[in-house]
């Protein structure tokens, strides 16, 4: 059995000691917000440089956005996610 093994580092957004990212998709809803690290959204830092990056600002004919009030309360976080899989014969 030889294991393959990936690597993805990035940033993660980060409120007491909860990461966000999607919580429940069902195909039909999505609901994002903040959770366990095994569901944390990793995004890439060239172009996350603030956790409201992680949705849409809002706009003044839109200007309500619970996404973006609650990631204003966030830190981003550097993480390195490393998996590895091992096929069996």
């Amino acid at each position: 059995m030889i294991p393959k093994k990936t690597t993805k580092t990035g940033v993660v957004a980060e409120f007491g000691g909860k990461y966000w990212g999607t919580q429940y998709s069902d195909g039909q809803c999505t609901a994002t917000d903040f959770g366990p690290i095994e569901k944390a959204k990793v995004s890439d830092p060239e172009f996350c440089k603030e956790p409201t990056d992680m949705t849409w600002t809002p706009r003044p004919d839109s200007p309500y956005n619970s996404d973006y009030e609650q990631l204003k309360k966030a830190v981003l976080k550097n993480i390195t996610v490393t998996t590895i899989y091992e096929i069996g014969e």
